[in-house]
């Protein structure tokens, strides 16, 4: 049940457009000059450089109905591996 509300919570928020990732602009200038310095790119974070200019991507790019798709296939492809398939093991038997 909480897994339901809280996934009902997480598509309310998507469809309203407010689950945006910021994520480091690294075609701007500053990065690039960043980089020039010899700062190593995985050293380069939010928290180290947090007036690096940022580009706003959504959470789900394909849309909460695309994420559900793929959790929910997920999950059935494991039953079906663990559950299912699990009859045909000897030790099992």
């Amino acid at each position: 049940g909480a897994g339901g509300i809280s996934f009902g919570i997480i598509a309310a928020l998507d469809r309203a457009g407010l689950l945006i990732h910021q994520a480091i602009d690294t075609g701007s200038a500053e990065y690039a000059a960043l980089l020039a310095e010899g700062v190593a790119r995985e050293a380069i974070s939010v928290f180290r450089y947090p007036e690096l200019p940022r580009v706003e991507e959504a959470l789900f790019p394909g849309g909460w109905e695309q994420a559900m798709d793929r959790n929910l296939s997920f999950i059935v492809n494991r039953l079906n591996e663990r559950v299912i398939a699990g009859q045909s093991i000897e030790t099992l038997l």
